[in-house]
């Protein structure tokens, strides 16, 4: 009796030992998954965070993408108005009357020019027309 005794306090002790291993074990998983637990919702937050911070940066650089578009039209039509206001003057220049005198100066010099070569070349002629008559009188 004493034997079985001894043997089932023995076996009350293994077992009393198992179930605080057990219970042990079972406050480490609970610990553990409560830690998981947290940095999972960290881990969550972190990506809600994330997301909230490119859809601002989102938003942001649509924001930064319109007013470019905006500055581009109305430099383009900045352009446009420059290029007409510069056709106008172009247009109003050659049809000045200071050009147009320029311009009559410029063909009356061309004329000028070709009147004195004219005039060269008859000289040169009577010149040798000229030596000519003398060679032929004497």
């Amino acid at each position: 009796m004493d034997q079985l005794d001894a043997k089932l306090r023995q076996k009350a002790m293994e077992l009393q030992k198992r179930e605080e291993r057990i219970i042990q074990l079972e406050e480490e998983l609970k610990h553990k998954i409560t830690e998981v637990s947290r940095q999972l919702a960290g881990k969550e937050e972190e990506v809600i965070n994330t997301k909230k911070r490119f859809k601002e940066e989102k938003t942001a650089l649509e924001h930064d993408k319109k007013k470019a578009n905006t500055t581009i039209e109305d430099l383009k039509v900045k352009l446009e108005q420059a290029d007409k206001k510069f056709y106008n003057y172009k247009l109003e220049i050659e049809q000045s009357p200071l050009n147009v005198l320029r311009n009559e100066l410029a063909q009356r010099q061309i004329d000028v020019v070709e009147l004195e070569t004219r005039a060269n070349q008859a000289n040169e002629q009577r010149d040798e027309y000229k030596s000519k008559y003398v060679n032929l009188q004497q």
